[in-house]
């Protein structure tokens, strides 16, 4: 029963940290690219300008064929800046799924990370989501950059991330979010890191059965952990958080508890069953 416990603690801690992980997607081939696309330099990195108009219609600068997603509610988001872009152009992909079936999602709200592209603007966050049924998940994701006019615009390079639980992929400004998505990808480690170490200690102790208050201090502590994450993750949804950063809280919470909780008792129960045997060998 404790190697179960263990392995279960590190594999869900392994699990907390992939889940949150993005896919950088890349731009075309730079001998791809048409005469109105460039890779150009922006203080310490490089990114695509696209001057306009474009034509015919669009300018591709993003395919990703097979793209790894973990469920089928996605959403790609970069960094884009533009100037003297007239009229109102925007940002499209499409997901296709086989040869005979594409839907597209564009950015033509009136502001926020789907907002459309108008005038001048420094570098702010662009986002694609896209909701999928279960199982179905696309064969090649693509990105224009539509420019009926003049404009240039400049493009950050993509990630791709999948939103674990099936949770809307609505995109919303995150001004007021606790912490950035990286950063809950880091978060994320963090604690997958420290369950996995906890549950590798928690079972290695009980299963040669020394350290009991060491063994049982942990995971009430993690129980203990566990239940204020919930909390924690509880108040950030109600507040109108993104789920990067309550999705943290509330799986970490999910694991110390029901983990912890559940192996508890078969950890106390161990250690009073290796305390009689050794009072048994004593009295012999």
């Amino acid at each position: 029963m404790i190697r179960p416990f263990a392995s279960a603690l590190m594999l869900c801690g392994f699990w907390a940290t992939s889940v949150l992980a993005d896919e950088v997607l890349p731009w075309l081939d730079q001998d791809k690219l048409p005469a109105n696309m460039a890779l150009v330099a922006d203080e310490h990195e490089v990114v695509l300008r696209v001057t306009g108009p474009t034509q015919p219609h669009r300018a591709v600068i993003l395919e990703a064929a097979n793209p790894k997603m973990a469920s089928h509610v996605y959403v790609l988001r970069g960094q884009i800046k533009y100037e003297g872009v007239e009229p109102i152009g925007f940002v499209e992909m499409w997901s296709h799924f086989g040869d005979n079936e594409a839907y597209f999602t564009r950015t033509l709200a009136p502001q926020g990370p789907m907002g459309q592209l108008g005038g001048a603007s420094d570098w702010r966050e662009v986002a694609l989501p896209f909701t999928s049924v279960p199982g179905k998940l696309p064969t090649k994701l693509v990105v224009n950059v539509i420019l009926p006019g003049k404009g240039t615009v400049f493009v950050k390079p993509f990630t791709l991330s999948s939103v674990a639980g099936g949770q809307p992929a609505a995109a919303q400004p995150f001004d007021n979010a606790w912490w950035s998505e990286r950063a809950a990808g880091l978060i994320g480690g963090i604690i997958g890191g420290v369950l996995g170490l906890i549950g590798a200690v928690v079972g290695t102790l009980a299963g040669i059965g020394v350290a009991r208050r060491v063994a049982v201090g942990l995971c009430v502590s993690v129980i203990f952990a566990g239940i204020l994450s919930l909390l924690a993750g509880a108040a950030a949804l109600g507040m109108g958080q993104p789920w990067f950063v309550y999705y943290p809280f509330l799986l970490g919470g999910v694991i110390g508890v029901a983990v912890c909780g559940l192996n508890l008792p078969a950890i106390r129960k161990r250690y009073d069953a290796l305390e009689l045997r050794r009072m048994a060998a004593m009295d012999a």
